[in-house]
């Protein structure tokens, strides 16, 4: 435990992060060239199974209790599609937004002609610029940004009155996260 301890430092916010954060071109390499196209990872696969694919539609689900009409949603790091596949498939308007496009090229290239797509890095490029959304997701990307303040405001910015922001990260029981 001291040894990540000495890893953590506590931000001006309270939150505990990486005392040597990464740069914005090392961030960049790590998701443009090798996060989805390397090894398959817990995170990730090749190729889902349907159960795989049945258990990360319960998070989608879940969020279908705050829709009331067929809204305008935004995925924010939406990877590999999974959460547009799942709303599209319901009729609803979908945007996605992520740094790489290889995840939903590789995944679920048959919404990208139903959907509206942006390759932008989330925290350094406005995306959907001109956009308002009723419901807006960040699932399982949180921990991967550097500037949450930063992303946070942009996604203020974006979120309609009275809008609805889903945000989940992972718990995977480890030291860092216990």
């Amino acid at each position: 435990m001291q040894k990540i301890k000495n890893k953590l430092s506590k931000n001006k916010d309270g939150v505990y992060v990486v005392k040597k954060m990464p740069s914005k071109k090392e961030i960049s390499n790590l998701y443009v060239k090798e996060y989805y196209q390397k090894t398959p990872s817990k995170s990730y696969k090749i190729k889902y199974t349907k159960s795989d694919l049945k258990f990360n539609e319960i998070d989608y689900a879940l969020s279908e209790i705050f829709i009331k009409n067929k809204i305008k949603i935004l995925d924010i790091g939406c990877g590999e599609g999974l959460l547009l596949n799942f709303f599209l498939k319901k009729k609803y308007k979908c945007y996605g937004v992520d740094i790489t496009d290889f995840g939903i090229k590789n995944q679920n290239k048959h919404i990208l002609k139903n959907i509206v797509f942006e390759k932008k890095d989330i925290i350094n490029e406005n995306f959907f610029e001109n956009e308002k959304f009723d419901l807006i997701f960040l699932l399982n990307v949180a921990e991967h940004v550097i500037d949450f303040k930063k992303l946070f405001k942009n996604i203020n910015k974006k979120l309609k009155k009275n809008g609805i922001f889903i945000i989940k990260v992972p718990n995977e029981y480890d030291l860092v996260h216990n």
